[in-house]
């Protein structure tokens, strides 16, 4: 099997079923039947999930978690299962541009010395469309090491939909459930200095922000997610509390406001200011 697909979700029946349609198009249009494989994880859903009947072409098995477990369990779970020498997540209210699969293969035969490849996104909001790039990538993508650096000021690589994984990158990913930065942490975990790292801007996932349920639009869950991932890699310790002031500072300056964060950023604004300021400069330079 060249690629598994994993797909965790809990009581997104529509959207799970529609992409699962839609994948399974591609597979089909792109002669991958042999190649592809498809697990979801129902991760405690209400009623359960279920496969769209007789209609599906592709390998694809759903396995259920006994409870509501979480995704990074789901995730984790799904990949205990996997047979692919290359791994995909992909949320269950996201989906894929026309292509998506066959530039994805196409990669996966040319060459199998890679860990990560990174593809672009189109972000759907009620706004409209955009395409989404990580260009860093263009100078970075040979120097992991300053990749895996930079990860420790920002999620540098983007949203999970936008990876494809060999499947021994993926045994270093502890699946630590946070409350958000899952991918970030995902990200930390695999990553280092003999990381092969691709990427293709004219792949592209969809990605949809349209849910208000998502963790991405929860301002707890975001700013507690990211300080329990910064204590988790040692982004903050005693020698580098200004780091708590910087995430402080980006985390009230791109969320809704909470009071928490609020409080804190007013209690601390100038080392906030001057944290984010020099971490800024710290990024230019390296």
């Amino acid at each position: 099997m060249l690629l598994s697909i994993i797909i965790p979700s809990k009581n997104r029946h529509e959207l799970l079923a529609q992409l699962l349609l839609t994948v399974d198009q591609q597979v089909t249009q792109s002669n991958c039947l042999d190649h592809v494989e498809i697990i979801v994880v129902d991760d405690g859903s209400s009623p359960a999930l279920q496969l769209p009947s007789n209609t599906l072409k592709t390998q694809c098995k759903l396995r259920t978690l006994s409870r509501h477990s979480g995704a990074p369990r789901a995730r984790q779970y799904g990949l205990e299962r996997a047979s692919g020498e290359f791994i995909h997540f992909h949320d269950s209210d996201d989906s894929i541009t026309d292509g998506w699969l066959e530039g994805i293969i196409s990669h996966l035969r040319a060459t199998t010395c890679f860990d990560f490849l990174v593809t672009a996104r189109k972000v759907i909001t009620k706004d409209g469309a955009t395409y989404k790039k990580q260009h860093l990538l263009k100078n970075m993508a040979s120097q992991p090491h300053r990749i895996k650096q930079r990860l420790k000021y920002e999620n540098c690589l983007g949203p999970l939909g936008g990876i494809v994984f060999s499947k021994k990158a993926t045994q270093k990913m502890q699946f630590t459930n946070l409350p958000s930065c899952q991918d970030w942490d995902m990200y930390l975990d695999a990553i280092d200095h003999k990381s092969m790292i691709i990427y293709d801007w004219d792949i592209a996932f969809i990605k949809n922000d349209l849910h208000e349920d998502q963790i991405s639009k929860d301002t707890k869950k975001k700013f507690l997610g990211v300080f329990r991932l910064a204590r988790k890699h040692k982004i903050i310790t005693s020698k580098k509390s200004f780091m708590r002031f910087f995430f402080a500072s980006k985390l009230h300056a791109t969320l809704k406001p909470h009071h928490s964060l609020t409080l804190f950023y007013r209690q601390n604004k100038l080392r906030c200011r001057f944290s984010h300021a020099l971490i800024k400069a710290q990024k230019f330079m390296a």
